[in-house]
């Protein structure tokens, strides 16, 4: 398998560009890749380079349309600003003689997540960690840039082979981004898919923010752990309406050997009122990552991608220059939950919580 899925189409759509086609004098398209309704992704080579790449290119009826046009554009601009080990990479962006717009991408080896656990339900802990840590870790530097993902879900997570590893995140698709404090592209439209949306962006009155990510990443780790996500219903009002009303369930009436700390942090992150959950992905993540490793779940990422890892694990290296405490526990608010009372904590409590050595 190639570059990502482009999306489901209920209509197959001509070949936009033939194979064989050379884009800018220098990306020849050798074979596609993907299609779907906004447009086909093709496997290109470079003629001077010995280098592949994947290139999107939007199918007329769409890159007429204003708004997709935009998505589009937003896609390439900031995709290619963030820089981000785990967020895919955009080489160019421009429009081909006949006026397609199209976007040369990095050629990803691998599979995502979706067609992951479509061929094996769910995933063991080990491989969630990893798949987690990652994702959080780009989705943190988007944050810090003012960049919401908002439409996080296993199709546009990218599970690339990298050496011994076949779990190597990048995060597709940013067309759909907010930038805080700009006014959105979209108006009046629901933004995202649905079954990972957050109960905000079900009305677009709500204010966006890191926190719509953070319940998307939590709503993939429950379907990680799980095989399910939290909701599901027959119709899209239906499951808005759960989504925004109904408690999630817990993980343990699924997985009864999942630990209660482990469903916590995850009900923490799903919480209807933003101002419940975790406040950033790193906090998100020091939860995470105090519970796993207490479940003794190692960290692969630390030898294979210390590159990409979070500034705290870099400074680990050398404990003597460190301005991370490694071995301190820190205390974060824990916001109410609908847990057994052992487990839960009151909102505006605190618990402490040791992070990863």
């Amino acid at each position: 398998m190639g570059f990502a899925r482009t999306g489901a189409s209920s209509a197959i759509i001509a070949p936009v560009l033939e194979i064989g086609t050379v884009l800018g004098d220098t990306y020849r398209l050798e074979r596609l890749l993907g299609e779907g309704g906004m447009g086909a992704v093709y496997e290109a080579a470079h003629l001077r380079l010995e280098r592949r790449f994947a290139v999107k290119v939007l199918v007329p009826e769409v890159a007429s349309h204003e708004v997709a046009l935009q998505r589009f554009e937003r896609e390439a601009r900031i995709t290619s600003s963030l820089g981000h080990p785990h967020i895919v990479e955009v080489i160019d962006f421009n429009r081909s003689p006949e006026g397609h717009p199209y976007l040369v991408m990095e050629r990803l080896e691998g599979e995502s997540l979706a067609e992951r656990l479509a061929r094996r339900v769910r995933l063991e802990l080990p491989e969630v960690s990893s798949i987690l840590r990652q994702a959080s870790s780009a989705l943190q530097a988007a944050h810090e840039r003012g960049i919401i993902h908002r439409d996080l879900k296993p199709d546009n997570i990218y599970l690339c082979r990298r050496g011994a590893l076949d779990d190597y995140v990048k995060l597709l698709d940013f067309g759909i981004s907010k930038v805080l404090g700009a006014k959105s592209v979209v108006t009046g439209m629901l933004v995202g898919s649905p079954s990972y949306m957050s109960p905000e962006q079900a009305d677009e009155h709500e204010a966006i923010d890191e926190g719509t990510d953070i319940y998307s990443l939590a709503t993939v780790a429950f379907e990680m752990l799980t095989g399910q996500v939290p909701f599901s219903a027959q119709t899209i009002p239906a499951l808005l309406y759960k989504i925004t009303h109904e408690l999630p369930p817990s993980l343990r009436e699924l997985r009864p050997e999942l630990s209660a700390e482990l469903d916590e942090v995850i009900q923490i992150a799903l919480r209807k009122p933003r101002a419940e959950r975790f406040a950033s992905m790193a906090e998100l993540w020091a939860a995470l990552s105090a519970v796993l490793e207490q479940e003794g779940v190692a960290y692969v990422e630390r030898t294979e991608i210390r590159h990409t890892a979070w500034p705290e694990l870099a400074a680990a290296e050398a404990p003597e220059e460190a301005t991370v405490p490694r071995r301190e526990p820190v205390t974060i608010p824990l916001p109410a939950l609908a847990l057994p009372e052992e487990t839960s904590a009151a909102h505006g409590e605190t618990a402490t919580i040791q992070l990863p050595a």
